[in-house]
């Protein structure tokens, strides 16, 4: 129902991008793009398993989409998860709108695309070697992951730069049942972040 209410609102001429965190190159195990099942909960993986869903070959971090710039945003990406070239840049190149549902913006992954893009003091370039297997052909491939030590005062807080965000007026929010839908717009917080993160490294 509520896939099918995103995509409604799109219509024929918008694309949908939900993530399918699997994690597999870094628990070393195969990832199989077309039905290694999403890590992160139901509804990712109901529509992960939508007949029209395009997936994406990212080994940690995939994300499947329906919709006409499907293969655009999520094919013949690079091999860093949150780097140039990433799903995430992608987002930033086509201006998505990011959309939370139930959850607070804090929790989107985007926020670490722009952490990297500012090499923040708190994360680092971790290379993860493993097989993505497509069309049942396996390559072994190496990815890029911009990871957070395992360190009491490494632990991620987006809820700062939400907080700046939505003081700046930057976040659309309406009220969903007993919770919030929030929508801001991917360069917005891309250029948003960068700037409030270049004044505060460890904000987030």
């Amino acid at each position: 129902f509520v896939i099918d209410a995103f995509l409604e609102v799109l219509g024929s001429r918008g694309t949908l991008v939900v993530p399918t965190y699997t994690y597999s190159i870094g628990r070393g195990t195969v990832f199989e793009v077309k039905t290694t099942p999403s890590s992160i909960g139901e509804f990712p993986e109901v529509f992960r398993c939508r007949g029209n869903a395009v997936r994406s070959r990212d080994p940690m971090m995939s994300s499947a989409a329906i919709g006409p710039k499907a293969g655009r945003v999520l094919r013949d990406i690079s091999q860093s998860c949150y780097g140039e070239g990433s799903t995430f840049h992608r987002l930033r190149d086509v201006d998505a709108k990011i959309c939370t549902l139930g959850i607070s913006l804090y929790w989107a992954t985007f926020r670490h695309h722009i952490e990297e893009a500012e090499n923040v003091p708190f994360r680092f370039a971790k290379l993860f070697t493993g097989v993505v297997r497509e069309r049942g052909i396996d390559a072994q491939e190496t990815w890029s992951y911009f990871a957070a030590p395992y360190a009491d005062n490494c632990q991620p807080n987006g809820l700062p730069l939400e907080r700046r965000a939505r003081e700046a007026g930057l976040v659309q929010i309406a009220p969903v049942g007993r919770g919030e839908i929030m929508v801001i717009g991917a360069r917005t917080y891309f250029d948003f972040g960068l700037n409030e993160l270049r004044q505060d490294p460890w904000l987030t």
